[in-house]
């Protein structure tokens, strides 16, 4: 890994909290186009984020928040490796918290 480790944890942040915005968006609005305009992001992205959204759950994108901030005390508290912390929280979000 070569990313700073509060690189990953901010762009993955970024990533749960928009599929959190579209999934709560998604309950009033389907058309694609309007779901795109309200988040602020292209059309060829929309696609790209509700493919990715019909991959999770939404207690697994709920959970992933409490990974992220799980990962983030650890890295900056525990003297454990940094790329091990990561590790496991992106096995605890693909596994769903096994």
């Amino acid at each position: 890994m070569g990313e700073f480790p509060p690189v990953i944890l901010t762009m993955l942040t970024r990533y749960f909290t928009m599929l959190w915005k579209l999934y709560e968006l998604k309950k009033v609005e389907s058309d694609p186009k309007k779901l795109a305009n309200s988040l602020q992001i292209s059309q060829y992205h929309i696609k790209e984020y509700l493919y990715h959204l019909s991959k999770f759950k939404e207690a697994e994108i709920k959970n992933a928040f409490k990974y992220l901030i799980e990962a983030d005390e650890l890295i900056k508290t525990s003297p454990v490796d940094e790329k091990v912390v990561l590790s496991q929280m992106i096995y605890k979000i693909i596994a769903g918290g096994v």
